[in-house]
């Protein structure tokens, strides 16, 4: 299904309240991103983001490398190449343009939203295991390395 920069929030949203774990290859992260897509930390996590291009906020990658620290099962890692936005759980995913950040998914609300965003979301099981197949690549690859102090 096609999602619009009116829906791009609201189907995140859903997605994160639902799905049992989640792995998120998103390259810029902005304030409070952890929070939305993270928001209970009994799920299981990994998140592969672009620490090389200056376009997340410091503190959201210090509070996601701290929930690590503390969760064993939230993984953080960092691709100097990655530009993707993909959200992928179990029975759906969402593959767009959109960062997780204000200006992506407007989280400090609409008044700052910049971009429109767009995006496909879908729960076809094919596009799902080549998904997850591309992010486990990426996850495992020379590519992706942790995220050192």
């Amino acid at each position: 299904m096609f999602i619009g920069p009116e829906q791009y929030q609201k189907c995140l949203r859903a997605m994160v309240a639902k799905e049992e774990a989640l792995d998120v290859a998103v390259a810029f992260w902005g304030d409070g991103a952890e929070a939305f897509i993270h928001p209970e930390d009994g799920k299981p996590l990994r998140v592969i983001c672009n620490l090389r291009s200056g376009g997340s906020n410091p503190a959201a990658i210090e509070r996601l490398v701290a929930r690590a620290g503390r969760l064993a099962h939230v993984e953080i890692r960092q691709c100097d190449r990655l530009h993707a936005k993909l959200v992928i759980g179990p029975s759906q995913a969402v593959i767009g343009s959109a960062n997780v950040s204000a200006n992506g998914l407007g989280l400090e609300g609409s008044e700052v939203a910049h971009w429109l965003e767009a995006a496909i979301h879908t729960v076809d099981e094919q596009e799902l295991k080549s998904a997850q197949q591309w992010f486990d690549h990426l996850w495992s690859s020379t590519d992706t390395r942790a995220i050192s102090a």
